[in-house]
């Protein structure tokens, strides 16, 4: 081809037909520009292809983590906090504010139950690979402002609410804890005077009080949170048909 243009060429140049040889020239100029720029336009969707490739298989890793976490972590963690706050209206109700009597193994099961608190552990893995190349991967900007606030605010305030409770249950409720759970060990049958000294407890009330308070936190926002992840998994897994079908 090259060896074409060049005989066309010498043939208009030495026939002195210059007006010929420029617009010639100028011709096989547009078919280098135009050339160029086809070019580039293919590395160009090429570029875009393997950005939605790319972008899709993050996406996929976040709506994983996120269902993984919902079934795993908080439905669980919800039904664990109910049965702890139920537990702990019936404690009330039967062993503290009545006197109602209920069995000795009852009362320490329900003890048992309220400070049995679930461990939130979340995932962030996904969500950290995506931020470390950087979140604008993510085309969609409302998808990406919602999962930027999932994780970033929603994430964040789970975690603080996990972390006080961590603390207070390690510092201050675990040692009260450990010596009612030994004593009550030692002879599972408990005289009547022995059950009003764990009634009268102070610091076991206390602690009892502070876990509720804990729980009820975290069960609060953790029931707004549950509908608000589930809709974030319905909204990229539109985004991603989206992208797969573009």
């Amino acid at each position: 081809m090259i060896k074409f243009f060049r005989k066309i060429r010498q043939k208009l140049l030495k026939e002195t037909r210059f007006r010929s040889y420029l617009i010639y020239a100028l011709g096989e100029i547009l078919l280098i520009v135009l050339g160029i720029l086809i070019a580039l336009q293919v590395s160009n969707w090429n570029e875009r292809n393997k950005k939605t490739k790319s972008e899709v298989v993050y996406l996929k890793e976040i709506r994983k983590s996120l269902l993984i976490d919902l079934e795993n972590e908080i439905i669980p963690c919800i039904e664990n906090h109910k049965n702890s706050l139920k537990a702990d209206s019936i404690l009330r109700i039967n062993f503290y504010e009545s006197t109602n009597q209920i069995s000795q193994d009852s009362i320490f099961a329900l003890f048992s139950t309220i400070f049995d608190n679930w461990d939130l552990i979340l995932n962030t893995v996904a969500y950290d690979n995506i931020k470390s190349i950087g979140i604008d991967l993510i085309s969609n900007d409302t998808l990406r402002i919602i999962i930027s606030n999932l994780y970033g605010y929603d994430f964040k305030v789970l975690a603080h609410l996990q972390s006080e409770s961590d603390k207070y249950f390690n510092e201050q409720f675990s040692p009260i804890w450990t010596d009612v759970w030994g004593e009550w060990r030692k002879d599972a049958h408990k005289s009547k005077g022995e059950l009003e000294l764990i009634r009268k407890n102070s610091q076991l009330l206390s602690a009892l009080t502070w876990s509720n308070h804990f729980t009820y936190d975290k069960l609060h926002y953790l029931k707004e949170y549950e509908p608000h992840v589930i809709k974030v998994i319905d909204e990229i897994g539109k985004e991603i048909e989206r992208l797969e079908n573009k």
